[in-house]
């Protein structure tokens, strides 16, 4: 619906060229989330086995009650390619349960008189016990977390511009942060979890095979010496690499709009001389075919008079301000600034508080 040529966002333009597209924060979360996890072989890898853990559990009532014998408080969830919100949970109950997941597939593996519930509880029990595995759980879980906290945050009808534009640098320095010690410390909890099962934290050597070399001017290729460095180099970096690239593509509408508007959330900190350059840019970005919906200069003169009438506590709150110029019946005093206000507080920033609206209409 997005698409630039021929999508929803070129036709409403073609009808009215005033108008913002603004992509749901968090659908681009959850795509964004959806980029790292197809980042990399592992991490296809780990959510395959997430998935296969479930079909397993769930495919009879005598797996399940196997399953719920041990495992008393999270249970696994079926993931979902649009509600990243269930791969948490799933991450979560396995991340902090893995020795009663363990003990619930060994269970099945010697209860069940299913020969391919058998063959396939065995594979999954050695799963759980691979050092690739354990660890991304733990650095998995991290990222799942931080991102869905910020989802939730921005699924309120309040949401506004400048909230999407923070959670996003927030997260991107996360991001950062985490790439930086994040690994460590994910190991560090995998050799816990480890501990707690009663087995080694083994690390195998990846045997790299080697092509000839047609000329002797050509290097051989130097085996990485450490398979925790292997890893952290080809999936944990990886995939945080992805996700900070992704997250920056995904949101350069925001920051756009946020450029562009940003200085209603803060004028009364902004010179004479910015507020008009500022109120300039709308005007411009306003303008189709010689008309605009605001007068720049007088929307930088009407933001002067308002630092002495807005109140301090709600000067950095457009929402804010909007009611408190309609309750004093002051929109008529201010036009350009109160056109501008209305544009900006209408640019949705998620439509995810519709969707949960609509989706209640299953339980009827």
């Amino acid at each position: 619906m997005r698409g630039n040529k021929s999508g929803v966002q070129t036709r409403l333009l073609e009808m009215n060229p005033r108008a913002f597209f603004s992509p749901c924060a968090c659908h681009s979360y959850s795509l964004l989330l959806e980029d790292i996890a197809k980042t990399c072989p592992e991490g296809m890898t780990f959510f395959a086995i997430l998935q296969r853990l479930y079909v397993l559990l769930s495919a009879s009532t005598q797996r399940w009650a196997i399953f719920t014998r041990h495992v008393k408080d999270l249970t696994v969830k079926p993931l979902s390619e649009t509600r990243w919100e269930c791969r948490t949970d799933s991450v979560k109950a396995v991340r902090y349960q893995i020795v009663q997941f363990y003990d619930a597939l060994v269970d099945i593996a010697e209860e069940t008189n299913d020969p391919k519930a058998r063959s396939e509880a065995m594979p999954l029990c050695s799963d759980l016990l691979n050092f690739k595995f354990i660890v991304s759980i733990v650095f998995w879980y991290g990222i799942l977390f931080q991102v869905n906290q910020v989802s939730k945050q921005l699924q309120g009808e309040a949401a506004e511009l400048s909230v999407a534009v923070k959670s996003m640098e927030r997260t991107i320095a996360w991001l950062q942060k985490y790439r930086t010690d994040g690994f460590d410390n994910a190991f560090a909890d995998a050799k816990e979890i480890t501990n707690d099962m009663g087995i080694e934290l083994v690390l195998k050597e990846n045997r790299i095979s080697r092509k000839k070399r047609t000329f002797q001017y050509e290097a051989q290729d130097e085996p990485v010496q450490s398979p925790r460095e292997s890893f952290r180099i080809g999936c944990f970096s990886l995939i945080i690499d992805r996700g900070i690239s992704s997250m920056e593509q995904r949101f350069q509408q925001l920051k756009s709009h946020d450029a562009l508007f940003g200085f209603l959330f803060s004028f009364h900190n902004h010179t004479k001389a910015e507020m008009r350059v500022h109120a300039a840019n709308l005007e411009k970005s306003l303008t189709v075919n010689g008309t605009s919906d605001i007068d720049g200069y007088m929307l930088a003169e009407e933001m002067g008079a308002l630092k002495s009438v807005i109140p301090e506590e709600i000067a950095s709150q457009p929402s804010e301000i909007l009611s408190f110029l309609s309750k004093r019946n002051s929109y008529v005093d201010f036009p350009n600034f109160w056109i501008a206000l209305r544009i900006l507080l209408t640019i949705p920033v998620t439509v995810a508080s519709g969707e949960r609206s609509f989706s209640k209409l299953k339980l009827n």
